[in-house]
């Protein structure tokens, strides 16, 4: 069980995020690229109690991810009409959560329900809590991701939804070799219209 002591090394850090996020005042900054409904759904719970007025996600949306159903278009809706901003970064792989300038964790744990354990099934992972430099650091490197990021709005989650379909065939486009650029810009073109 996490206490929230800066350094210390967290297993399950499901009950200390959502604590964290209930708390926060000011902003909650969450970056992974998998998300499940089931976590978007509590992250929203506690984001309600909270005050914070700055929430943003930043993830990976990419056809595999959607179609392997490692990250749920619906925990990206929920997020959206939870008045989180959502933004994609095709190769992300960091998984980081801060809360306000007091809180921050990095880790292997993605917002899911094995990344985060304490359910019936969780991933072996590992994260380890910051000190307020490192917090200040990571949020450094949260806004230059943010800002070189694509933005998703609501209109696009409304249109990915619609075209899921859409999106297993440019997944299938490239075969079981690398998913190509050109796979992500077709996808990107059609549900991310750059805002920024």
């Amino acid at each position: 069980m996490a206490t929230g002591e800066v350094g210390e090394l967290v297993t399950y850090a499901r009950t200390e995020l959502l604590a964290q996020v209930r708390q926060a005042v000011e902003r909650v900054w969450l970056a992974s690229p998998f998300l499940s409904r089931p976590v978007a759904e509590e992250i929203v719970a506690a984001v309600t109690e909270s005050s914070a007025v700055e929430r943003r996600l930043l993830t990976a949306l990419v056809p595999g991810s959607v179609q392997t159903r490692v990250l749920d278009p619906a925990g990206l809706d929920a997020l959206l009409d939870a008045g989180f901003e959502l933004s994609s970064v095709p190769n992300l792989h960091a998984k980081l959560s801060l809360i306000d300038s007091s809180w921050g964790l990095v880790g292997s744990g993605n917002l899911t329900n094995a990344g985060l354990g304490g359910k019936s099934y969780a991933n072996v992972e590992l994260g380890v809590t910051l000190d307020a430099a490192q917090i200040a650091t990571a949020a450094e490197y949260f806004a230059a991701w943010w800002d070189d990021a694509d933005r998703f709005t609501l209109a696009s989650s409304l249109n990915m939804r619609r075209c899921r379909g859409c999106i297993h065939r440019w997944a299938n486009l490239a075969g079981t070799a690398r998913r190509s650029g050109s796979v992500y810009r077709r996808v990107s073109r059609a549900f991310l219209p750059r805002t920024n």
